[in-house]
């Protein structure tokens, strides 16, 4: 069919006279009802912007293989970070004399989790010079965070009988406070010390790191590693400071800060568990242990491979699931070593 027949095909198709859609035609003047209930040309909408849209930070809570958590709401305005990334502060008159907003705030921020992970460095000296011969992190974000289940999350507010930072520069048992989040948000706002701070925790329990660190230490003896190793699990993102105290840098804040104390309320942890229980907890009539995600010994077969490789290959850096993943499609063998390395000279 020629391009002008299918243009006469299209053309009769969408006659709204013919599809009986106009029933009212003016003989004399050739209009019809349809012609006075559409739009006048500068009520069109105007056309589709061409353009690819930007990538939102709030579309990211629904971007495949990540969690489905708004990461734009870990981004405080004016807020500082420590350089190891464990503790966000802010300075804000607002949340220090507004109990409501300060309620909501915390709250937000306790239903984000924190950030755990796995570093690893291994350093041998070489005429007295310290040589870095890897130096990697992992990320276990996404085991905190089941794709189909609710995550194990809460909120805990301190017990009667627990030391904390309870309105004071030191920990005690007292006051006990009733009314939970919002009773101890109230106490701080009605504060009227100069310095103060409340601090919001995020923790990761039930995670057995020693287990890991004995898995990672039997591969670099498999690899006839002769370094010094190093392998610590740091949780980022682990702190919310908020606080009275300017963080613009100046030096007179700090210099008041020594002279006076700083009354702390440190007594709400956004409890983010691996597992349900810990590995203490394997004794009989007690719970079966379920991991959120995965098992760290699930966990290692996925993974060991892949960081054995990452070690030989001397990386700086991370190491993602997609380069695990990559491994194993591409059929890369098993890494294995005949000579010892890392010997310091």
């Amino acid at each position: 069919m020629s391009r002008k027949s299918q243009k006469a095909q299209l053309g009769r198709q969408y006659n709204p006279l013919q599809a009986g859609l106009c029933p009212n035609q003016n003989p004399e003047n050739g209009t019809t009802d349809c012609d006075s209930s559409l739009p006048a040309y500068s009520e069109l909408p105007a056309p589709m912007n061409s353009t690819p849209p930007t990538l939102s930070p709030q579309s990211l809570t629904i971007t495949p293989g990540l969690p489905p958590i708004n990461l734009s709401q870990y981004f405080i305005p004016d807020a500082s970070v420590s350089k190891d990334e464990t503790t966000i502060t802010i300075s804000s008159t607002h949340l220090c004399t507004n109990e409501s907003a300060l309620t909501d705030f915390l709250t937000t921020q306790a239903a984000l989790p924190p950030h755990p992970q796995i570093h690893l460095t291994g350093v041998h000296d070489v005429y007295g010079e310290r040589e870095v011969d890897f130096d990697i992190h992992i990320s276990l974000f996404r085991y905190l965070i089941p794709s189909e289940n609710p995550p194990l999350n809460y909120i805990k507010i301190i017990g009667p009988d627990e030391l904390a930072f309870r309105g004071d520069s030191t920990r005690t048992i007292l006051p006990h406070v009733d009314g939970g989040l919002k009773e101890w948000a109230r106490r701080f706002c009605h504060d009227s010390s100069p310095s103060k701070e409340f601090v919001l925790e995020r923790a990761v329990p039930n995670w057995n790191t020693p287990l890991l660190e004995g898995l990672i230490r039997n591969l670099l003896a498999s690899l006839k590693y002769q370094g010094r190793v190093t392998i610590e699990f740091p949780i980022t993102q682990s702190k919310v400071v908020v606080t009275t105290q300017p963080q613009d840098g100046s030096i007179l804040p700090r210099l008041l800060s020594l002279v006076r104390e700083t009354k702390r309320y440190a007594v709400v942890q956004s409890v983010w568990p691996y597992a349900n229980v810990g590995t203490s907890s394997m004794e009989r009539d007690r719970p079966r242990r379920t991991c959120v995600v995965q098992s760290e010994e699930d966990w290692w077969d996925v993974w060991s491979e892949g960081l054995a490789a990452a070690i030989v290959e001397k990386r700086r850096g991370k190491l993602t699931l997609e380069d695990v993943m990559d491994r194993v499609m591409l059929g890369r063998a098993s890494v294995k070593i005949k000579k010892v390395w890392g010997e310091s000279s």
